[in-house]
């Protein structure tokens, strides 16, 4: 009897042990094809075999390579963003539970949201990255800067400019707290606060290199005010001091031509 269970314990293993070999042969044919019509530039072909592969093996452990090549296909070849969407959105679904991976995919459909104009699910997705812990607070400021141009698409001020003065200020690594200041400005200047605006860039003019970009693009807008306010020798000032380090030289050098004909 006990010989008997272990010739059957036996042949059961030999036959799991085969099964097992053979769905891992099909799962490394599948993906291998994947991977070379992908390579070739068969991208039609490389896609289905990719769609083929998330249907054949739902806990496979190259999903998400082969979600992300959908995906690349997708947005990047096709140019399809509104079918890249519900590619993001199971992706999320799937991959909740891994920190590392998580942030980065909610972030890539905060984007695609607001580049197909779906302003008010961008921003909850935005305050959804922000509250994450696994992100670091320069990439918090980052995403406080993206949803402060959401909130601007809904003519939203009071929450842009809230969301911009959360912006941790204790590190400004790369200059980051600094572009939250610089969006900051640019909100009161469209709510026509000029003096807040001006006290903002005046701070950040002071605290750049004359040719770096937060520099040259406060000076600009620090014109735009005095020009606004009528204070020409003011504008003409700002204007001149970036007109050889400013990306279009021409736009200043016109403004400075209309500033003094007038």
């Amino acid at each position: 009897m006990y010989s008997f269970l272990l010739r059957f314990l036996l042949i059961f293993l030999i036959f799991l042990s085969q099964s097992c070999s053979q769905d891992n042969d099909i799962e490394s044919k599948i993906i291998n094809s994947a991977r070379t019509a992908y390579l070739t530039g068969e991208n039609i072909t490389s896609e289905e075999f990719y769609k083929n592969y998330l249907q054949q093996f739902p806990k496979g452990k190259y999903r998400l390579e082969a979600w992300e090549r959908i995906y690349d296909i997708t947005i990047n070849l096709r140019k399809d963003k509104i079918n890249a969407l519900p590619l993001l959105e199971a992706m999320l679904l799937e991959f909740a539970n891994e920190k590392q991976l998580y942030p980065s995919l909610l972030k890539k459909t905060a984007v695609l949201q607001s580049d197909l104009n779906n302003n008010e699910l961008s921003i909850q997705l935005w305050n959804k990255y922000i509250g994450l812990v696994e992100i670091t607070d320069i990439e918090k400021n980052e995403a406080r800067i993206q949803l402060s141009k959401q909130y601007l698409f809904c003519n939203n001020f009071d929450l842009a400019l809230k969301s911009l003065r959360d912006c941790n200020k204790t590190i400004d690594l790369d200059g980051v707290f600094s572009l939250c200041q610089l969006q900051e400005a640019q909100v009161l200047f469209r709510l026509n606060e000029f003096d807040a605006a001006s006290a903002l860039l005046l701070n950040l003019r002071n605290s750049f290199r004359k040719n770096s970009d937060i520099y040259l693009e406060s000076s600009f807008l620090l014109g735009d005010i005095y020009e606004l306010k009528h204070d020409r020798p003011a504008a003409i000032k700002i204007f001149e001091s970036i007109v050889d380090s400013y990306p279009n030289t021409l736009a200043v050098k016109t403004r400075i031509d209309n500033l003094k004909r007038n």
